[in-house]
């Protein structure tokens, strides 16, 4: 392979491996957006769950002052004073569970976020590592000596090893050929 086809080959993988690392961290900016609607969502359906719980509370109190003024009772004594008491017991406890899910559905939503994220992340690393062991093993098995013609040679033609335990370079030459000022 040619030295230029070798650093077009390194370019393209270069820019795959950027696209791709800048892909990953425009997706993780777009898990945050999300994350930040559902808790707006998740905001509102909150509000209005307490309003329409006030809203119940105000139309059960009203109820409740319309049949102690009919019984001719006076309100705020005695057992009127425990109905209104056990109303606002129960907006309480409404309230109460209104804020706990609300709370619960933040936690969930905080956690998948943080699964979310976290599995981004190592998408973003292991791109960063393919793209780095592509380009050093076509580094690796490319000709950047200028020569015109293909040496045929792959990386595992560097390592072989003959039977003496001796690492041999493709095509037999060894360190006292003619490449090395030997006879």
């Amino acid at each position: 392979m040619g030295w230029q086809l070798a650093a077009a080959l390194i370019a393209t993988q270069v820019a795959s491996t950027a696209v791709s690392y800048m892909g990953s961290k425009q997706q993780s900016r777009q898990l945050r957006a999300s994350a930040a609607w559902d808790r707006y969502l998740a905001d509102q359906k909150k509000k209005q769950e307490l309003i329409r719980a006030n809203q119940e509370a105000t139309m059960l109190m009203s109820e409740k002052r319309a049949a102690i003024g009919a019984r001719g009772v006076s309100i705020g004594t005695g057992s009127t004073l425990l109905e209104t008491q056990a109303v606002l017991d129960e907006l309480d406890d409404t309230v109460f569970w209104i804020e706990k899910g609300y709370s619960n559905t933040l936690m969930a939503q905080d956690a998948e976020l943080a699964g979310a994220l976290a599995q981004e992340s190592w998408n973003r690393k292991t791109t960063l590592l393919k793209g780095a062991t592509s380009i050093a093993t076509t580094a690796y098995t490319s000709d950047f000596g200028g020569s015109s013609s293909s040496s045929g040679y792959s990386a595992s033609d560097f390592q072989r090893t003959s039977a003496s335990g001796i690492r041999s370079v493709p095509g037999g030459a060894g360190r006292t050929g003619p490449a090395f000022g030997g006879s």
